[in-house]
């Protein structure tokens, strides 16, 4: 998946996906490519092209070439309050013309999401919850997240990141005739543009790991298959790896990997910043330059006229100047505050 903002009010949204159908038969690939633009403050509009494609294995081992399906989507959300979203899309096309409907709920501790799908082929309902555990804290000076102290390198940069550092549970389920599954797993931001996660997902296809990451809006989703049929022993079993999996990784290498990128990233805005500093500078030094001319003349045509002429001015916090400056200037006469 990928993303690119093309104006302030409307982006360009792509992804491509292969993969297997059912039996492993046969494989499946499609592309989609989607255009979004924002109406109003509260609407929005989007249409979407897919195009999908299978090749599959005939009765007598010869590999059938297949047909594809081109598809087209109307899309049409609206804010529906403070946190809440709704979303109706029309899909069109050969294989299963649709409306999907989606209300969604995001709050600064949770989210949640219900999704209706009815068709011709496609009857669904799919829902998901995610709940912040634990935020991005700042520390105490050795990183201990408590405190007023100095704050260290690390809680500056996860400070920086806004929720860089935070811990996200998410559980999920689809119910209808595009299947039958549960999913439950959690997430970690690592900083503003970079979150992974990991899940394990327990269907009527068998149980799954999904290892997913985002960074900024490009996502790569991995799935691995762990059984093909589903037992009580292999369904928790497949529950308790990815939180072992995650603290074994914390506690060995991830934590010092996180904590590059975050350096590598704060490193990165710090130069943004400093190049956007350094613009202003030059274009503010070159207004002064324009300035010292006219100003050298009114000065020298008020002192002519026995006028007052202020040779020194003082902005911003005079009781701070006043108590770090030498003593020739802390005396009224000789400043003047603007």
């Amino acid at each position: 998946n990928g993303r690119r903002q093309t104006s302030a009010v409307s982006s360009l949204d792509y992804s491509m996906s292969i993969g297997s159908g059912a039996g492993g038969s046969e494989a499946v690939a499609a592309v989609s490519v989607q255009s979004t633009r924002q109406l109003s403050k509260d609407d929005g509009a989007a249409i979407g092209l897919t195009y999908h494609t299978r090749t599959g294995t005939g009765s007598t081992g010869s590999t059938d070439s297949g047909s594809g399906e081109l598809g087209l989507t109307l899309t049409s959300t609206r804010k529906l309050g403070k946190h809440a979203m709704g979303e109706a899309t029309l899909s069109l096309g050969p294989a299963s013309p649709s409306i999907h409907v989606a209300v969604s709920r995001r709050a600064p501790k949770h989210a949640l999401a219900l999704d209706v799908r009815v068709g011709r082929h496609v009857l669904g309902l799919d829902g998901s919850a995610t709940r912040v555990l634990v935020t991005g804290r700042k520390g105490d000076g050795n990183g201990n997240g408590k405190g007023e102290g100095k704050q260290s390198e690390d809680d500056k940069h996860r400070e920086e990141d806004g929720n860089g550092g935070a811990l996200l549970a998410k559980a999920a389920f689809k119910l209808g005739t595009h299947g039958l599954e549960f999913e439950l797993g959690g997430a970690k931001v690592v900083s503003e543009n970079l979150n992974v996660s990991m899940a394990t997902a327990v269907g009527i296809q068998g149980v799954f790991w999904r290892l997913r990451c985002n960074h900024n809006g490009h996502r790569i989703v991995m799935p691995v298959c762990l059984a093909t049929s589903v037992t009580l022993a292999g369904a928790v079993s497949a529950l308790v790896g990815p939180p072992a999996f995650a603290w074994v990784l914390t506690k060995t290498g991830g934590g010092p990997v996180t904590r590059w990128y975050r350096r590598l990233v704060s490193s990165r805005r710090d130069e943004e910043k400093q190049a956007r500093l350094e613009a202003r500078m030059h274009a503010t030094a070159g207004d002064v330059a324009l300035m010292v001319a006219p100003a050298f003349r009114k000065r020298k045509a008020g002192h002519a006229r026995g006028g007052l002429v202020i040779v020194r001015a003082v902005y911003g916090d005079i009781d701070a100047f006043r108590k770090h400056s030498p003593p020739d200037w802390r005396t009224p006469s000789a400043s003047a505050a603007s």
